[in-house]
């Protein structure tokens, strides 16, 4: 994403993107805390320079990253707990597009709720409704 971004920067219209694509934004703020912006790119590139993230590299756990055999392995309410636990901040950030102080609500309502949904779906397909 970052090497197509740079490709294309100059060509590409970014207060249309800002207004119209504030997600892509911030994704792209969020992949630029991890690296750094080409210098000849420093006066064409809007990103915001923000702190990377300090749990970079930590995945969710539980359903539907991981199988749900592997309850076995954690025990039946562990691997249930760590289902609907918030995911990393990165995580969040980068699947949702949403700025930090939105976190608490996509990581503890809206992730808890898509899992919940993925379930129902997954259930339906195995009844074969």
């Amino acid at each position: 994403m970052v090497s197509l971004i740079e490709r294309h920067a100059a060509a590409l219209d970014w207060d249309h993107l800002r207004q119209t694509h504030p997600k892509l934004i911030a994704r792209l703020e969020l992949f630029y805390s991890l690296t750094p912006i080409p210098q000849a790119l420093s006066g064409v590139l809007p990103i915001r320079r923000i702190s990377p993230p300090t749990d970079w590299g930590q995945y969710p756990s539980g359903w539907p990253h991981h199988k749900v055999s592997q309850w076995k392995r954690f025990g039946f309410w562990r691997f249930l707990q760590q289902t609907f636990a918030p995911p990393p901040l990165w995580w969040l950030r980068l699947t949702y597009g949403i700025e930090e102080r939105s976190a608490f609500w996509y990581g503890r309502v809206v992730y808890p709720l898509q899992v919940i949904n993925l379930a129902f779906r997954a259930a339906v397909d195995w009844l074969g409704w």
